[in-house]
């Protein structure tokens, strides 16, 4: 139930989505960043391009098991390191400032201007 959902990001480190779909936007990773948990995300699809790699969470490679692994062991061991993802979350943009976003990359490319 979504009322837990403070309660289960409070008993975390870290978030792992593991996911081999594309996916856009997944909330839960929203969510993690509002509590300040960084994120382990695939290095494909929206999920890469919310996650920064090294600042606010990593990458592994897509459909790599042993990637995956090895990002996982490293953030058991580096302490310090999850510390430190924790302290930069990812923006969370709310409704207005994506569709503020989409409008002025949609005006540069009609317009042919660079950002």
């Amino acid at each position: 139930p979504n009322g837990r959902i403070a309660e289960v990001l409070a008993g975390i480190d870290v978030l792992v989505v593991p996911s081999l779909w594309f996916e856009n936007s997944p909330l839960t990773i929203h969510e993690a960043w509002l509590a300040g948990i960084p994120v382990l995300a695939s290095d494909r699809g929206g999920m890469a391009e919310l996650v920064d790699d090294g600042v606010n969470g990593l990458h592994f490679r897509l459909g790599d098991a042993d990637d995956l692994r090895a990002k996982i062991r490293r953030l058991i061991d580096d302490r310090q390191l999850v510390r430190q993802l924790s302290n930069r979350p990812g923006v969370v943009k709310n409704i207005r400032d994506d569709a503020v976003d989409m409008e002025a990359r949609y005006r540069r490319l009609v317009l042919g201007e660079t950002p």
